[in-house]
């Protein structure tokens, strides 16, 4: 069974967080959106998480930070001006820092490469005789299979390597710690 990481910390890698964060977005087979509109959440409605979302500790996360993307942090770390972070937000953000560019691409990935709601993929499956169950299925089949080749394309770019079965191996472990 793999080992995955349970916080971010100094010694974190970017192929540690890499694993984690594919196995997680697979393992969830959904995108994380709020009501059906369907916009990308750190935390959806359905008690999904994205990319960046499967790594902010809930006592980061404020309903506030929806809609911004990777790039919005940095000004997290401009407005410190060289001070020490206070606030638990601002200590996160500089502990993601250097994961910015490998955690954009996964935001990406995650929020584009995707069928974004269940409802768009039912009605292009229209007339196939499928229970609703077995639509969901194949929805969440789907995006995994987008997923993958995208995280299977990406990886030599980011310096990582993808390992498209080992979020078979993630059960339950999807909590990082509170930081």
């Amino acid at each position: 069974m793999a080992k995955f990481i349970t916080a971010i910390t100094p010694e974190t890698t970017n192929q540690q967080l890499f694993d984690y964060v594919t196995s997680f977005v697979l393992h969830q087979g959904r995108p994380s959106v709020t009501g059906a509109g369907g916009v990308c959440a750190y935390r959806g409605s359905e008690g999904t998480m994205c990319a960046i979302g499967c790594v902010m500790p809930k006592n980061i996360y404020k309903p506030s930070l929806e809609g911004k993307m990777i790039p919005d942090f940095w000004h997290i770390i401009e407005d410190l001006d060289g001070r020490k972070p206070r606030t638990l937000l601002q200590r996160w953000v500089t502990d993601i820092q250097r994961f910015f560019l490998l955690l954009e691409d996964l935001q990406e990935i995650h929020d584009v490469d995707a069928y974004n709601t269940l409802l768009e993929f039912r009605q292009s499956h229209e007339g196939k005789n499928l229970s609703p169950g077995e639509v969901e299925k194949a929805w969440i089949a789907a995006n995994r299979k987008r997923w993958s080749d995208a995280f299977a394309k990406r990886a030599s770019h980011l310096g990582v390597k993808f390992k498209p079965n080992l979020w078979k191996q993630f059960g339950a472990q999807f909590n990082l710690q509170e930081g």
